[in-house]
């Protein structure tokens, strides 16, 4: 079995909170230490000794065995609460403040887990280190499930402090029980990107590799999914539809990564299931692997829905769909035969950005491992030998797509002496062969993708839960084709004078400009930047404009440049506060923390306000590499174009990018438009279908580039309209169509 557990820098993506229910946090700051004169017998326990030698001989030996349970922690079994453990104190406003400790000598982190975790509305609890500058929380009852658990990333470092604060007046006093305690005895900020020596790796590229070529693999890779598995198990999986089309936020995995590779008797699969983190679009912003990708957009908690150990099938459901902004695909699956070629395989190998496999020759049925492990026969589509590509650890549960991009299986395993070299051998268990395999639902996939007992569609395309008005990555520079021609701008070679960051030539204030055809809601922005020394010697905003004469204008919303920290909620638009190391070039995420709203053309950049040491950029264009120039700089109070800004003096674009959904405005206020039309691409995208729900008056439809311009209008006569396409670069395009004083948008691919 490819082994679901190698970790590189993977923890630094448990920094994420969630978007639902597990780890979600909500804002505030934890009181301060001095606030007590605990001394640290008072308020920490310590973890007992382990023999560390015996646990690295332990994994070499799983290792050997090609299982999926390389661990970078040691788990601890706990019973910590506030009846048992820690110290306790009221403030003067009567709130109650309930701090632990948790002391693990010689840890390179510490996670945990909440086993039981019952909050009432108002109270708070935080996570931080030894003198609070890595701080996690709040969590609050927005966190309480069903499961009422609680996993939480790590804290650096070999000390972990809880604080618990619940006001006087509550419904209910909180529970809370720590139930696990990991000990992180491999330094995970220590691994890096894979490096050449890895020859592995040297032959897996990037899935923005090929986007630079092709937008085949646009949707599926936005299904792909990087999860850490129970604190200490890294594996791959990918959310698939079923033919309900219902949205539910199926995830297809493989089962060994949540049985400890079949070690685990009787595996509780439910609570595995709660203790997932999922990571989503964690990819590499070029075509280079020496960026860290995005590692905002996670959730965590997911049910348990099937899974067959005859076969490594495993099915979960997440909590909740992802927010729109994550922009999620659900990828669709033939449970009918092996496709057609060429193959795909989409994965995280070692927790590293995503990566596409290609393999052109049809697979055959085949057995793998049924003597040791008692999978069925022939249950496993055979991959001989890639193309382009190869898998690794962390591969495990990765999808298996066909020419038509549907998934026919998952990753099991493969040759343990398979590089790039000799790209040999690996085993996808076969959808069909899992199909109605048992007859208990929970151990078959037929009941949950296929949930029309009547009929038996063994084909299901794919499905974009949010296709009526999806979110779009606006990007001057992807726009351009010119990803991997940037660069950080300085005045000289031998200078850290940023032209747009930190420089000795009074500016500190850059936008970037962006044009859309109509009024639009910001979500956030990437900001893809070099490695920062220390975030806390440096105060960035994060500002978007409006547009005053062509110029950025009035400042509409702001927000700290403190990537790994806000995150958006669904259920009540709160974001949490959490530090992130930036050690190394890094694509980051910033969500806002308040709706923003846009019209036509709206400038989006960052402030520099203090630096105490630390320096601080965004990645440009290179010059030359275009003339349209779209980056500008505020010297003397006044905003400048780059290109006409001395110090600078060409036409360039930052590597700052908006994700937008396109709104319409009804009195005043601006509303995300409903699904009440409908839009297809024809089979050969040279059409667009477009189905009104009555015959139109006055209608038109647009075709419409990302950056806003105009590349084609009709007029609507029939309530089923065919529009022929003229010949157009391949890419990202939008249709507006205005119908009963309304206007309603959809991307198309072509």
């Amino acid at each position: 079995m490819r082994k679901g557990t190698f970790f590189i820098f993977l923890l630094l993506l448990l920094g994420d909170a969630t978007l639902v229910f597990a780890q979600i946090s909500h804002g505030g700051q934890p009181m301060p230490l001095s606030i007590t004169k605990s001394t640290d017998e008072t308020l920490y326990v310590e973890m007992p000794h382990f023999d560390l030698k015996d646990q690295l001989h332990q994994d070499s030996l799983e290792a050997q065995g090609l299982k999926s349970g390389f661990r970078f922690a040691y788990k601890f079994i706990t019973d910590y609460t506030p009846e048992n453990s820690g110290i306790h104190f009221t403030t003067a406003d009567g709130t109650r403040v309930w701090r632990l400790g948790i002391h693990s000598a010689n840890a390179y982190s510490i996670n945990l887990l909440f086993s039981k975790y019952e909050l009432p509305k108002g109270a708070s609890l935080f996570l931080y280190n030894a003198n609070q500058t890595q701080v996690i929380g709040s969590f609050n009852y927005l966190n309480n499930s069903e499961k009422k658990l609680l996993p939480v990333r790590p804290i650096d470092g070999d000390r972990v402090i809880i604080e618990y604060q619940e006001p006087k007046d509550v419904a209910f006093h909180g529970v809370l029980q720590v139930g696990e305690v990991n000990h992180g005895y491999r330094d995970l900020r220590a691994y890096k990107e894979p490096q050449p020596s890895w020859n592995s790796f040297k032959c897996m590229n990037p899935l923005s590799f090929y986007q630079k070529q092709t937008t085949q693999y646009d949707n599926i890779a936005r299904s792909v999914v990087l999860m850490i598995i129970d604190g200490g198990v890294l594996c791959t999986g990918s959310l698939i539809n079923n033919t309900a089309n219902d949205k539910r936020p199926y995830i297809l995995m493989a089962s060994h990564c949540l049985n400890d590779s079949f070690d685990v008797e009787n595996p509780d699969y439910e609570s595995v299931a709660g203790s997932i983190v999922f990571f989503f679009n964690y990819e590499t912003p070029t075509t280079s692997t020496d960026f860290l990708g995005t590692e905002e957009m996670s959730m965590a908690s997911s049910h348990f829905r099937a899974a067959n150990k005859a076969t490594d099938m495993a099915l979960l459901e997440l909590t909740e769909t992802p927010p729109v902004y994550y922009r999620p695909y659900y990828s669709g699956w033939n449970a009918q035969d092996a496709g057609n070629a060429p193959y795909t395989g989409i994965h995280h190998p070692r927790g590293s950005v995503k990566r596409v496999n290609i393999a052109d020759s049809i697979p055959t049925l085949q057995n793998f491992f049924t003597n040791i492990y008692g999978f069925n026969d022939n249950n496993f589509w055979y991959i001989s030998k890639w193309l382009s590509g190869n898998t690794t650890a962390g591969s495990s549960g990765s999808p298996l797509f066909d020419a038509n991009n549907r998934i026919i299986g998952a990753l099991t395993g493969g040759n343990p002496e398979a590089s790039c070299s000799h790209p040999i051998d690996d085993y996808y268990y076969a959808l069909k062969q899992s199909w109605t395999i048992s007859e208990n639902t929970n151990k078959q996939l037929k009941h949950w993708l296929n949930p029309d007992k009547n009929n038996n569609i063994l084909l299901c395309d794919g499905l974009d839960p949010y296709e009526s008005n999806s979110c779009y990555r606006l990007s001057n520079i992807r726009n351009n084709g010119d990803i991997d021609s940037i660069e950080i701008a300085t005045k000289s070679t031998d200078t850290k004078e940023y032209l747009f960051g930190t420089n000795s030539t009074n500016t500190s204030e850059y936008a970037e400009c962006y044009k859309v055809n109509g009024d639009v809601r910001i979500y956030g922005s990437y900001i893809v930047c070099p490695y920062i020394y220390s975030l806390s010697e440096i105060k960035v905003e994060i500002n978007v404009y409006d547009n005053v004469n062509g110029k950025p204008g009035n400042i509409l919303h702001s927000e700290l440049f403190n990537p790994a920290v806000l995150y958006r909620s669904t259920t009540d638009s709160t974001f949490q506060t959490m530090s992130k190391d930036l050690n190394k070039d890094t694509e980051s995420f910033i969500p806002f923390s308040s709706e923003v709203y846009a019209t036509n053309t709206f400038f989006i950049g960052y402030k520099i306000k203090t630096t105490k040491g630390a320096l601080f950029t965004v990645y440009s264009l290179k010059k030359t590499r275009t003339t349209q120039n779209t980056s500008w700089v505020k010297y003397n109070d006044n905003w400048i174009e780059a290109a006409k800004y001395s110090p600078i003096g060409y036409a360039t674009s930052l590597y700052i990018d908006p994700v937008i959904q396109y709104t319409i405005k009804t009195d005043s206020k601006s509303i995300v438009t409903p699904p009440n039309i409908y839009i297809t691409l024809g089979s050969e995208k040279q059409t667009v279908q477009v189905f009104l729900p009555e015959n139109p008056r006055q209608s038109r439809a647009y075709l419409i580039s990302l950056d806003g311009k105009l590349i084609q209008a009709w007029t609507l006569n029939e309530q089923e309209s065919t529009l022929r396409l003229k010949t157009v670069n391949p890419g990202v395009y939008i249709i507006r169509v205005s119908y009963n004083r309304k206007t309603y948008t959809q991307k198309i691919i072509l």
